[in-house]
Order: C-alpha cells, then sequence, then structure tokens
C-alpha cells in the first residue's frame, strides 16, 4: 500500500433520478402562507417570488398587507407606495396607505388616498 486511504463513498440522493426539479413558488404560496396566518412564512415566499422577478403590483400589496398584519407599519407603507406607482389607482393599496396616514394624523394624506381610491374603483 502506498499509504492512501480509499475514496469514501458518494452520498446518494433519495430523490428519484426522474424527479422534476422544485417548483418555485408562487403569489398564490404566498397568499396561502398568509391566510393560513403563517405571516413570517408568506414574507419568505413573497421575497423568492419577487426574487425570480415578479415585481407586479400583487405582490407589493401583499407584501404591505403582511407588513401591516405584522405591526410594521413602515415597511408596510413602503410596499404599499411601490404597489400605487405601479397602478395609481389601486383601490386596496390606496385604502391600505389611507388607514396608516390616519393612524399618524395625516387626515389631508388620508383623504386624498380614499379620493383617489374613488376614483380607482370608477374606472
Amino acid at each position: 500500500t502506498n499509504g492512501s486511504r480509499p475514496a469514501a463513498p458518494k452520498p446518494r440522493s433519495t430523490a428519484p433520478a426522474d424527479a422534476p426539479p422544485p417548483r418555485a413558488p408562487t403569489l398564490d404560496d404566498a397568499r396561502a402562507a398568509a391566510d393560513r396566518g403563517d405571516l413570517r412564512r408568506a414574507l419568505e415566499l413573497v421575497g423568492e417570488v419577487r426574487a425570480a422577478g415578479d415585481r407586479s403590483v400583487e405582490i407589493m400589496v401583499l407584501k404591505g398587507s403582511i407588513h401591516l398584519a405584522l405591526g410594521e407599519e413602515q415597511h408596510a407603507e413602503t410596499a404599499l407606495r411601490q404597489a400605487v406607482y405601479l397602478d395609481p389607482f389601486h383601490v386596496e393599496a390606496l385604502l391600505q396607505l389611507a388607514a396608516l396616514a390616519e393612524r399618524r394624523g395625516d387626515a389631508g394624506i388620508a383623504l386624498r388616498y380614499r379620493q383617489r381610491a374613488a376614483a380607482g374603483g370608477r374606472r
């Protein structure tokens, strides 16, 4: 012998050779997690969906809603403003922004958001 050890066996995969690759999470997966009350997991899924390229108004509204439910108002407002940037008359985002503005005492801003939401609902 030359003093070298035999190579360790390679670990076997437990997945069948013909198994499909894991499916990327979707907006619906994130919504389902949020609906179950698993808000942290929902936020992780939102991040994965966004990392995969989804920059839709729907993903931003969901992100804002989740942050709002977690009491993270600043993060919620940022996400909801991004949603309104994508769709200036998105009713749900505008109404959530109005509620946030009202909570911090900005009645005038809250009123403007509500007026835009009303206009968006008539489009």
